[in-house]
């Protein structure tokens, strides 16, 4: 569990918490399974959110601030509600370079704020989370 932790959040103790947060939580609610299928299902999804928990409180505490908030709100319309260029410049009568613009200078200022790290986790989570909200609206 520690490793599929790791391969969210880069720091090792936080990914060690993280993991022994999802020990703890299965220790609780022990009795609710009945095979070994099940409690592994509950582990990584439990250690999944846990990350992304994790993942959303620390871009809250930091990150997120720096991003001025029109480019916040087109980003977010664009990478987590999957919207369009075209489609947000019409919603916020906005030109459609406008968007394309803010949308480029929000990746900037994410890239500087995670110390020029890759966004590829950051863009993974996001796609992570798209196909949980996908699936729990079936």
């Amino acid at each position: 569990m520690y490793y599929f932790a790791k391969r969210f959040v880069l720091d090792r103790q936080d990914a060690e918490d993280i993991v022994a947060e999802s020990f703890i939580k299965l220790w609780r609610l022990r009795e609710n399974f009945d095979n070994p299928q099940s409690i592994k299902a509950f582990l990584f999804i439990t250690t999944r959110n846990g990350c992304l928990d994790f993942l959303r409180a620390s871009q809250r505490q930091g990150n997120n601030s720096k991003v001025p908030p029109n480019c916040r709100q087109i980003f977010k319309m664009a990478h987590m509600d999957g919207m369009k260029n075209e489609e947000i410049a019409r919603k916020l009568e906005l030109s459609y370079q406008t968007v394309k613009n803010q949308k480029v200078r929000a990746i900037k200022i994410l890239r500087v704020a995670f110390n020029g790290r890759d966004l590829s986790i950051v863009t993974l989570l996001m796609f992570i989370v798209k196909c949980s909200l996908a699936f729990v609206s079936f």
